[in-house]
């Protein structure tokens, strides 16, 4: 196992990609608690070995990001190398920075260093929240939440920020995007509390966006709402549609086949299979989920 022994936290919060420039090895990227050290780790498996089964040739080696927050994978401009997204990430202070760090055939190089600005933060953790991409790399989506200011005035679950992914900025300051606003999800909302964000994602066409987010926890059950948004130049959060109720929805994945699929369990862990939005290019309800 890649992380050998330690405890990996979150299956959402793995990325895996295959080494630029190789044809059998794959990067592992993971949180996890390693050696008494926490943050995120990666390893290399080289699925030539062993008879075409795999094998780990490196593990348990730790990227140098203070404070790992959300983790992400965008694919470069030129189409051949990656960007690993890890925001700096601490509850007591606002330090928040995007760490953008080239994957190439020649390793993991030197971040590219994005600052926000000195009021805004996270509260992001390397335990389940996430960065996904647009499918054409122009924007991030963060999913988490967040806060506007140190009191704790809360205002949104989901953000977005223009991305170059030729140079691995970001561009911070007035130009993020709230995708969803608190009283979207739940309009008794009274501000205590978290509703959580537990998948996002964004159709092959790249006008719609997607988040599953959690209404109700009064129970085992995860009562959740999907809500299309358009991914329209101001203020998406004004364009949010809810497509529909579920229980026990979790995350997002946007298939070869364009179709996204939807992970579906049980409360007691006795079943778990899949559901899908069959047609994510569809405004609405008709995209068929």
């Amino acid at each position: 196992y890649p992380a050998g022994n330690s405890t990996v936290y979150k299956a959402s919060n793995t990325r895996i990609v295959k080494k630029p420039g190789s044809e059998s090895q794959y990067y592992i990227f993971y949180s996890a608690h390693v050696l008494n050290k926490s943050g995120y780790f990666y390893a290399i498996v080289d699925m030539a070995k062993n008879g075409g089964k795999g094998k780990v040739i490196k593990k348990k080696q730790q990227l140098n990001v203070p404070n790992p927050g959300l983790l992400g994978i965008v694919r470069h401009n030129n189409n051949k190398d990656f960007w690993l997204i890890i925001t700096n990430y601490n509850y007591n202070v606002y330090n928040n920075e995007f760490y953008a760090l080239p994957v190439t055939a020649k390793g993991i190089g030197k971040p590219v260093i994005s600052r926000l600005s000195s009021n805004f933060k996270f509260l992001g953790n390397i335990y389940g929240d996430k960065i996904h991409t647009t499918q054409n790399g122009e924007y991030l989506l963060l999913a988490g939440e967040f806060l506007k200011t140190y009191n704790g005035n809360r205002g949104s679950v989901g953000l977005r920020y223009p991305f170059n992914n030729k140079t691995g900025k970001v561009k911070v300051g007035k130009h993020r995007d709230a995708l969803l606003k608190f009283k979207q999800i739940n309009p008794n909302w009274t501000g205590s509390g978290t509703p959580a964000i537990f998948g996002i994602e964004t159709s092959p066409n790249n006008k719609y966006i997607y988040l599953i987010v959690e209404y109700d926890n009064s129970s085992l059950k995860k009562k959740v709402k999907i809500f299309q948004v358009r991914n329209q130049a101001n203020q998406p959060y004004q364009s949010a549609i809810e497509i529909g109720k579920f229980t026990n929805f979790w995350d997002l994945q946007l298939a070869p086949n364009d179709k996204i699929y939807i992970g579906k369990w049980s409360a007691n862990q006795s079943y778990s299979h899949l559901g899908a939005i069959q047609q994510p290019n569809v405004r609405g309800k008709g995209c068929n989920v």
